[in-house]
């Protein structure tokens, strides 16, 4: 009779086969013995120690159940090459210890995340991979183990072999033995260093995301169309306070704290953006805090599906109210302002035409009475008539000076579209002032090259030129116009020999009715200066005199190239 196999020995008193220790090498070798004999071969074999006498009548019964030993062992060899195939292929550390932390089990994906082999590892403390300031979470989690429990995804921090602390998510499991008794415990490790990094990273983002909108006083809504809910962002709550339920639910709800003036124009602007794409940019009253409304400036863009149906706006809404109540007493200020002048403009009419009137029968009147009293007129009475006279001329200039004041920048007249080549307007005002005897009016070479607008430029030089010969101190003076280029902008300047002006009245020169000499002294309506200031400040240009007693004068001032005046 042959043996059955090296692991079993036959007990013929028995009548049982009893089973030694049997190894996994020893196991692998009975399972592959049995599977080597067909069906036939093992029945022929069992008949024979049957014959023999060695065996009972029970030999139907064992081969049924040497069979299905095989049947067995084939199936468990097959779960143990797919477990051991499983575990040497999974991307996650899958490690085993003992329930004293002793490393029993180490897979490659262990080797590859902690960067230890398996020789380095197996019979050492699992406390190898984990930081000191953590070693606490290990007796923990061994005490939770030895107790039954299971720890799933366990977010924690581990070190690897190069000393680098990375975070991990860990499901631990208790090790049963074949009765049942815990004697470790089974550790999937799973690197989630990305993970951390892009939840870091999009937390950060979130928070630079909602600095920027509290930092821009802006809050955020979004509509879902399928479903008709609104949503409004804890800033938008902010931005009108307390709200019925304290929630916008709906598009009606929303249309309901709507100002009624305002409806219409919302909806109708909604519709617009979505059927005809229109940009969603309106403003309107919201009801807010204690029932007064808020006004909001709102943006917003719709996303469409395949088919062109809008899905889904979302936006982002702004509190203007202070804005707009700004602008409301804004323009209550202008209206009062045109009123003003309006006012201004009826009075300066009026002193232009009403009261010219009686100074002309004033000069007239005494122009006659000089001429039919001349005979009897004493150098007293003379003198008198003349200061007279020139009082009613003096007037006149101001009445003049004043409408052209209050005139200019309001509705410039033809001479304004007037353009002239720069020496030929320096022409035109050497001419019409005439210098006296003694005074010379010199231009930079440049204002030959320019095209220029006559009007205001000509006012301006005129009365720059005319101050500067009228306020000279010496029978003989000089004027020079100054060109220069400043880029998008001209720099001009008026300059004189004359005795100059105190740093204290270089701006006071430049206001209404302000002379520095009497006006018995020189002749002026002392709103010359002020009118230069006001027409180049209206052309986007500045003035500004640069003087000392005993200097004389520079008045520099910057005036707007022309198409034609670039270089």
């Amino acid at each position: 009779m042959q043996p059955l196999g090296p692991s079993f020995k036959t007990n013929i008193g028995a009548n049982r086969p009893v089973a030694a220790p049997i190894t996994d090498s020893g196991f692998k070798h009975l399972a592959g013995r049995i599977r080597s004999f067909t069906r036939g071969e093992r029945s022929q074999r069992l008949q024979a120690a049957c014959d023999a006498g060695a065996l009972d009548g029970e030999i139907p019964q064992l081969l049924h159940d040497l069979d299905a030993m095989a049947d067995r062992m084939n199936l468990a060899l097959a779960r143990q090459n797919l477990h051991e195939s499983l575990i040497a292929n999974s991307t996650d550390a899958i490690i085993s210890k003992t329930l004293q932390g002793i490393v029993t089990g180490w897979n490659p994906a262990a080797t590859e995340i902690f960067g230890y082999t398996e020789a380095e590892m197996i019979g050492e403390s699992i406390l190898i991979l984990i930081p000191e300031d953590r070693r606490g979470e290990e007796d923990e989690i061994l005490c939770k183990i030895s107790q039954g429990e299971r720890l799933k995804n366990y977010q924690t921090l581990r070190r690897r072999k190069n000393g680098e602390i990375f975070p991990v998510s860990v499901t631990l499991s208790p090790i049963r033995d074949t009765v049942g008794a815990i004697i470790g415990a089974s550790k999937i490790a799973r690197d989630i260093t990305e993970a951390v990094n892009t939840a870091q990273a999009l937390k950060r983002a979130e928070e630079r995301y909602e600095l920027v909108l509290q930092g821009t006083n802006l809050g955020i809504w979004e509509w879902d169309l399928s479903t008709d809910n609104m949503y409004w962002s804890a800033r938008l709550r902010a931005i009108v306070g307390s709200l019925p339920g304290n929630e916008v639910e709906n598009y009606d709800r929303f249309m309901a704290l709507l100002h009624p003036d305002d409806r219409w124009e919302v909806e109708d602007r909604l519709r617009a953006h979505l059927d005809r794409r229109e940009p969603l940019d309106m403003e309107y009253r919201l009801l807010g805090k204690e029932g007064a409304y808020a006004w909001i400036h709102a943006t917003g863009q719709a996303i469409w599906d395949n088919q062109g149906k809008p899905i889904r706006v979302a936006g982002s809404v702004e509190d203007i109210t202070d804005r707009t109540q700004l602008q409301f007493k804004l323009q209550e200020t202008v209206d009062k302002l045109r009123k003003s002048n309006k006012d201004l403009d009826e009075f300066a009419f009026a002193a232009s035409h009403d009261l010219k009137a009686p100074l002309r029968v004033i000069d007239n009147t005494s122009q006659w009475l000089m001429e039919d009293l001349e005979p009897w007129l004493t150098s007293e009475t003379r003198e008198n008539m003349a200061l007279l006279r020139s009082r009613v001329t003096r007037m006149k200039k101001l009445l003049s000076d004043l409408l052209e004041y209050a005139q200019i920048g309001k509705s410039p007249d033809e001479r304004y579209g007037d353009q002239v080549k720069g020496s030929e307007l320096l022409e035109n005002i050497v001419t019409l002032l005439s210098p006296k005897a003694g005074f010379t009016v010199r231009a930079d070479a440049g204002f030959a090259k320019l095209t220029v607008p006559r009007m205001p430029l000509q006012q301006v030089l005129m009365n720059l030129v005319d101050n500067a010969i009228k306020h000279h101190d010496k029978a003989e003076g000089r004027v020079e116009i100054g060109l220069r280029d400043a880029g998008s902008m001209l720099l001009i300047s008026v300059s004189d020999d004359g005795p100059g002006v105190p740093a204290q009245f270089h701006e006071k020169i430049f206001e209404v009715f302000r002379t520095l000499k009497p006006r018995d002294q020189v002749e002026g309506s002392g709103i010359g200066l002020a009118m230069v200031r006001k027409n180049v400040e209206m052309f986007g240009g500045a003035i500004k005199l640069h003087s000392s007693p005993g200097q004389g004068c520079q008045f520099r001032f910057t005036w707007p190239k022309s198409p034609q005046e670039m270089p």
